[in-house]
């Protein structure tokens, strides 16, 4: 959901490994630990890294992205004062969850680009709205505390690490000199507050569970049982708990098996529906009933992906053009979706956008059809994959001229950006 946030330089080990992990349908447990623990064992999980190391040592945002993405909450409200609409989500819950990240930092290894975590340190003080101070903890929602093995550590030393750091992590400072953060190899503590968390996060955990469910469903559906995805708290009850929660269970009982979920929710005869409500249904249904199939617009990722199949390009991934549409079209996860007209002139007047379909092998294709009848089926079948209705037919051999160029692109833009390509049903 975040991906559009990543640097240009950040985004393919990222994307790597994010295919990787679902080509190969591994347990969303395992995902959830790979992101938040950040010590790849394998060439294929380094892009993991990336989740954390992208923040850049801001720890507060690490936590605010953990929380939104795994556990579905949006916890930065709660920084100053307890939440002010889920009383549930307390300041004291923000900063125990800074506290599981304040000990990370980035570096440099002959691998790559890593995060390390101190063994020591990371015990801060906050202070609500009203000047009262307290002490962090290492505290989950659940409001299960963690202790540290080993008790309170304040210095560091090379006996508080399994792995340990270069001497000179150990050097104290002068004033204004920065850590050097080219390490031989990655600093490992006995206890790591990233590792309990992930043990924490990814064990007996419902709202884990519950976060990756309600995503995948708003991503099928257009919509999800808490709406928006992010807001999985008091203040925003499910449209149906009682099916979020089997679903939630039933996928962490069946091993946070991702591919089956998927298969469950597809089969079942909620997502098969119509979008269109039968003519004795009155007034269509408000959206949270699910009592049709939602209208919803491709992402940026997939309209890129799309068009360029369309388009006849052999290789469907373009990182230039998606980071283009990515400025204009709607988040994979939007509150709602609002059509503007910025996204109309867009589309209308983008010179890449046309550059895009002249040099595409689609439009060549099409060059070389004197037939008009056949050419406007093909160009139907191509980019909507059907054949046109008979009116469609109609109007488009009124308007396609085989011989010239101009009319031809021209029809291939209006299928292009046409609701039935752009939007999903």
């Amino acid at each position: 959901a975040h991906l559009r946030k990543r640097s240009h330089n950040n985004r393919k080990p990222w994307l790597d490994y994010l295919r990787w992990a679902f080509k190969t349908n591994r347990p969303w447990d395992q995902v959830g630990r790979d992101l938040v623990l950040a010590r790849p064992k394998s060439a294929q999980e380094q892009g993991a890294s990336w989740f954390i190391h992208d923040q850049r040592d801001d720890h507060s945002q690490i936590a605010t992205r953990v929380s939104r993405t795994l556990l579905g909450k949006q916890v930065q409200c709660a920084q100053c004062h307890d939440h002010p609409v889920a009383p549930e989500i307390e300041q004291r819950h923000y900063w125990g969850l800074v506290a599981f990240f304040n000990r990370s930092l980035n570096v440099k290894t002959p691998e790559g680009p890593r995060v390390a975590e101190r063994a020591s340190g990371g015990y801060d003080k906050f202070a609500n709205l009203e000047g009262k101070t307290d002490q962090s903890q290492l505290i989950l929602y659940s409001n299960k505390i963690i202790t540290e093995t080993g008790g309170k550590q304040s210095n560091d030393s090379a006996e508080l690490y399994s792995v340990g750091p270069p001497k000179q992590w150990f050097r104290k400072l002068k004033k204004g000199e920065r850590l050097n953060k080219d390490l031989p190899n990655l600093p490992v503590p006995k206890f790591s507050r990233r590792e309990a968390f992930a043990q924490s996060l990814t064990t007996d955990n419902p709202d884990f569970s519950r976060a990756i469910v309600n995503r995948l469903w708003a991503l099928m559906f257009g919509r999800g049982l808490v709406h928006p995805v992010d807001l999985m708290d008091s203040a925003h009850p499910s449209s149906h708990p009682e099916l979020l929660a089997w679903l939630a269970r039933d996928f962490s009982n069946h091993h946070y098996d991702l591919r089956r979920l998927i298969r469950q929710i597809a089969k079942s005869t909620s997502y098969q529906l119509d979008s269109r409500p039968a003519p004795s249904a009155g007034q269509p249904p408000l959206d949270f009933f699910f009592a049709r199939a939602l209208d919803k617009p491709l992402s940026a990722e997939t309209f890129t992906r799309s068009l360029r199949v369309a388009l006849g390009y052999e290789n469907p991934n373009d990182e230039t053009l998606r980071n283009h549409f990515a400025k204009i079209l709607p988040e994979l996860f939007a509150d709602n979706f609002s059509p503007s007209v910025q996204q109309t002139m867009f589309l209308t007047n983008a010179p890449f956008f046309d550059k895009i379909i002249s040099e595409g092998p689609l439009l060549s294709h099409l060059q070389n059809m004197k037939n008009p009848q056949a050419l406007v089926h093909e160009t139907f079948q191509s980019i909507l994959s059907r054949a046109p209705e008979p009116i469609e037919l109609e109007r488009a051999l009124s308007f396609v001229d085989p011989n010239d160029k101009s009319s031809i692109q021209q029809f291939v833009w209006a299928l292009l950006t046409s609701a039935e390509f752009r939007f999903t049903n």
